[in-house]
């Protein structure tokens, strides 16, 4: 009934800027936590290895939590998606709107700068050896660091964005058992890794003083493929397996509770600018609206193709080939 060639932005993403924070609206941010972590799909959070959850710290802290099961990233892969969580697709940026509002950014990172080199500083304290290039085995040195930084802002006066960043579970896998085990075992071995490595920070995030200031926001950039629909890793197509991801928030003004309405990574930039009040909620990147202005679609792109969710239905586009998928989630969900 609506023809995705009809497309045509909107003007204002305030309702999904509501849709985050809750119906208080904004309320004074003492500091903002974004926890990212690599490659995370949601559906790993409820994966057991036998009767024992595979992450059960985040996903009690995900049960506790605003949750959206219906997030998705704009892009199958970090250099995009993290760029439009973080709002880099508008000018002036997110962290430019932080940085003139005095409002400090640091970043907690094993990959360096890779993520935030606009940020005002980059904690490069859990960057491995660079001969070791096994970033994702640093969660370790990350949540240490994470722990370290939220100590020294939360003592000082200035408000401010604290993004962390687990590079785990992010191919290539270590994992903990046979090198001939398959890459989605390696891969659940890693989920149980970062799990049990976060799990220090979680905790600290929810304690009383710091749960009454802060607003803590947990993301992934992307998933992952396991050969749902033949094919592994991710970066190239834009089904669920790599375009789902991991979304839920704390803190004052969020009420715990679960929506299943499609949200965006790109919604969590102007939700960021607007706790802080910083400017405008507009323009987010990588969202548009069919000709009714009132519906939600979320649009992303993959290296060959583009889509697009609205309500149930999910458009894929490849552009080599000019192939159109169209799918039925709620009676589809596999695709």
């Amino acid at each position: 009934p609506w023809a995705p060639t009809r497309w045509k932005p909107v003007a204002s993403y305030d309702s999904d800027v509501r849709a985050l924070v809750g119906e208080q609206g904004a309320q004074p941010t003492r500091g903002v936590v974004l926890v990212m972590i690599d490659t995370l799909r949601p559906d790993a959070l409820d994966w057991r290895d036998d009767e024992h959850l595979l992450a059960p710290n985040l996903h009690d802290a995900r049960s506790r939590s605003r949750t959206w099961s219906r997030a998705y990233a704009t892009y199958p892969g970090t250099g995009p998606s993290s760029e439009a969580m973080l709002g880099r697709a508008k000018s002036p940026t997110l962290l430019d709107a932080l940085h003139d509002a005095d409002i400090r950014s640091v970043a907690v990172t094993a990959s360096g700068p890779l993520l935030a080199p606009d940020f005002d500083e980059v904690d490069s304290s859990a960057k491995p050896d660079e001969m070791t290039h096994r970033m994702h085995r640093y969660a370790d040195r990350v949540t240490s660091a994470a722990s370290k930084q939220l100590d020294r802002l939360m003592a000082g006066a200035q408000p401010f964005l604290l993004l962390v960043h687990y590079m785990a579970p992010h191919a290539p896998y270590v994992g903990s058992g046979s090198r001939f085990a398959s890459a989605r075992d390696r891969y659940e071995d890693e989920v149980a890794y970062v799990d049990a490595e976060i799990a220090p920070l979680l905790e600290r995030l929810g304690e009383p003083a710091a749960a009454g200031e802060l607003r803590v926001f947990v993301v992934s950039d992307h998933g992952e493929e396991f050969l749902e629909h033949g094919y592994g890793t991710h970066g190239v197509r834009l089904y669920d397996e790599s375009m789902r991801v991991v979304l839920f928030a704390t803190g004052p003004g969020i009420e715990p509770g679960e929506s299943s309405e499609p949200v965006s990574g790109a919604d969590l930039a102007p939700t960021l600018a607007a706790l802080f009040d910083v400017g405008a909620t507009d323009a987010a990147p990588g969202r548009q609206s069919p000709t009714d202005e009132d519906a939600r679609v979320i649009t992303m792109r993959g290296a060959n193709s583009f889509g697009c969710v609205r309500g149930p239905i999910k458009w894929i586009h490849d552009t080599e080939t000019g192939c159109w998928e169209r799918y039925d989630l709620a009676s589809d969900p596999n695709e």
